[in-house]
């Protein structure tokens, strides 16, 4: 049976939500004319909600046939998005040797007072050669022609990922926690907290564009037999489009408030990111232009929550 077939079958409750909220939308657009009876006027939000379940299903399709045609060997315009999507999600990127070592702590100093962390050091390393396609940055940072020219199976696109490290994994990180909790007596408790959180510098991908600065092949003119290789692998400094990230630090504080006795609901202050830190998240390149998710900057409020 085809993927689709298979889904058929399995609850879709996001579907469903994005189905209802169509309807809703389509509720709140279409105006009602003052002759038009209630049951024609309810099919047409049906219908018109409808569309827009039809695009998303002849886009859906238009994304089926390019895949199929692709595992078939069949010509379709976008075979190249489906190749370099084939390409990432197949690749394993080599042998790689990671080793590490956790250490959580839980300390009582004191009635009220708690202190609690960990701390983690890690080592990872792609250790064999491991030859493949780049797809950071390429479109822009090789000098390619047009996109196709830059995920060309020629040896000036290729790369040995030997000696990389895996995304996201430190050498060191740590986290510090430490709360005091004032005992109110008849009006419940209160207790202050302070989160630190510190880690050293790691990449957001597995291509360390960094270590890649010097190789031969990327950036260049001409592709295949007449490719004539530039210094450098890439056109621009790393530093501006690369996926290593430094290190980094933030502050969270929070101050919760506990009526007394078995009280279902509690209060809070928080204030998280105290000094404004924009930590990357994840980093990717688009059309030569970096792009990512970043930290949310500094927030302050206000919550209660109940326990049910």
């Amino acid at each position: 049976p085809s993927v689709t077939t298979v889904l058929n079958v399995a609850a879709k409750p996001g579907l469903e939500a994005w189905k209802q909220r169509q309807l809703l939308l389509a509720a709140l657009t279409l105006p009602r004319s003052e002759e038009e009876a209630e049951d024609v006027y309810l099919d047409r939000i049906i219908r018109d909600s409808r569309e827009e379940g039809r695009a998303a299903a002849d886009a859906g399709t238009e994304i089926h046939a390019a895949i199929q045609s692709f595992y078939e060997e069949r010509p379709h315009d976008f075979h190249q998005h489906v190749y370099a999507f084939d390409t990432e999600i197949t690749q394993n990127f080599g042998e790689q040797e990671m080793s590490g070592i956790e250490f959580e702590f839980d300390f009582i100093p004191y009635e009220g007072g708690k202190l609690s962390g960990w701390v983690t050091q890690m080592d990872t390393e792609v250790t064999s050669d491991f030859i493949t396609q780049w797809y950071y940055g390429q479109d822009a940072q090789f000098g390619r022609p047009d996109y196709g020219a830059s995920i060309a199976n020629v040896p000036e696109n290729s790369v040995n990922l030997k000696g990389n490290e895996t995304p996201y994994s430190p050498n060191l990180a740590l986290t510090v926690r430490y709360e005091h909790t004032f005992n109110l007596g008849s009006m419940g408790t209160l207790a202050p907290s302070i989160n630190y959180h510190w880690q050293a510098e790691d990449y957001l991908t597995i291509w360390n564009a960094d270590k890649h600065a010097n190789d031969l092949g990327g950036y260049g003119t001409g592709v295949g037999d007449s490719f004539v290789d530039k210094p450098g692998y890439f056109q621009d400094p790393v530093d501006q489009f690369g996926d290593q990230r430094p290190s980094w630090d933030m502050l969270d504080l929070v101050v919760t408030y506990k009526p007394a006795g078995d009280a279902s609901w509690y209060a809070q202050a928080y204030a998280y990111n105290v000094t404004d830190e924009e930590i990357a998240w994840f980093r990717g390149v688009e059309a030569g232009q970096p792009r990512g998710s970043y930290s949310a900057p500094s927030q302050y409020g206000l919550r209660v929550g109940y326990y049910w």
